[in-house]
């Protein structure tokens, strides 16, 4: 390739680079958690971009821009989580009893609440097939033990009541239905660690 398209595109990709901002997690209202958002899943597509145009100019993936592009989308990614997060937490105004270890039965806002603990590789397979990718909705495991598949908790319900992709409210905040079983109408089975 011409030495001249190298430069080009190392000029391009150094402009993307300074268009990243610096991002923290600072918000207190609802419209500016939104806000946050958005602009994380912009710093990810232009992290992306940049990516992709250093590849083409023939770089590779352990260059320091590839590099730089992938650190600056996971960071991105995770601020995006936790801002998730954030807005589930003030959109769960659920104050009644959470559902524990101990209690393994509780009444939350949407009904009667249990829990499991089995792996969850063929659910999450289910979930990709759906359109859950792993990149926006990457399985985890959240501090208290809830089974995470992107913001929310993976739930098993009854498939005749909410199908699987249904985002329901649960005691410990939002569960996504991705799992079945021998449930009760309105019941939510918690997959969790414990």
């Amino acid at each position: 390739m011409n030495s001249r398209y190298y430069k080009a595109g190392y000029i391009f990709i150094v402009i993307l680079l300074l268009a990243f901002a610096v991002f923290e997690v600072k918000a207190a209202t609802m419209e500016e958690l939104q806000a946050q958002i958005e602009q994380c899943q912009t710093i990810k597509d232009t992290a992306h971009t940049m990516a992709d145009c250093a590849r083409i100019l023939g770089y590779e993936e352990d260059h320091i821009i590839i590099q730089t592009a992938k650190a600056r989308w996971m960071e991105a990614y995770t601020a995006e989580l936790n801002l998730s997060q954030k807005i589930a937490d003030m959109e769960n105004i659920w104050t009644g009893p959470k559902l524990t270890r101990s209690k393994g039965v509780n009444w939350g806002p949407s009904g009667k609440e249990t829990y499991y603990n089995l792996p969850m590789q063929g659910v999450i397979n289910i979930m990709r097939r759906m359109g859950y990718n792993e990149f926006d909705y990457p399985y985890w495991v959240r501090e208290d033990g809830c089974k995470m598949l992107g913001p929310y908790i993976l739930a098993a319900g009854n498939l005749h009541h909410w199908p699987r992709g249904t985002i329901v409210e649960s005691s410990l905040g939002w569960v996504i239905i991705a799992d079945t079983g021998n449930l009760e109408w309105s019941q939510l089975d918690l997959a969790v660690s414990w």
